[in-house]
């Protein structure tokens, strides 16, 4: 958020990227994903639920911005 802030940011393209399933919480039980697959998307922020808790942070603190994120074959543009 200071880098974004610093730099005063008004649009980010690619926020948030992956090719593969990922979990949707941290604290999802294993079922698809074994618990190690869960552990490594929670290390790296790749879980449905932090990006989720990212996007609100980032409307939060910086609402006039434009968040472009690319998600499998979709494009969404998100705008306050």
């Amino acid at each position: 958020m200071e880098i974004l802030r610093d730099l005063k940011t008004d649009w980010v393209y690619l926020g948030f990227r992956y090719r593969f399933p990922i979990p949707y919480s941290p604290s999802e039980e294993p079922d698809f994903f074994n618990e190690v697959e869960i552990r490594e998307a929670e290390r790296q922020g790749y879980t449905f639920s932090q990006l989720k808790e990212s996007i609100e942070k980032l409307r939060r603190e910086m609402p006039n911005i434009l968040l472009h994120r690319w998600i499998g074959d979709r494009i969404l543009l998100l705008e306050g």
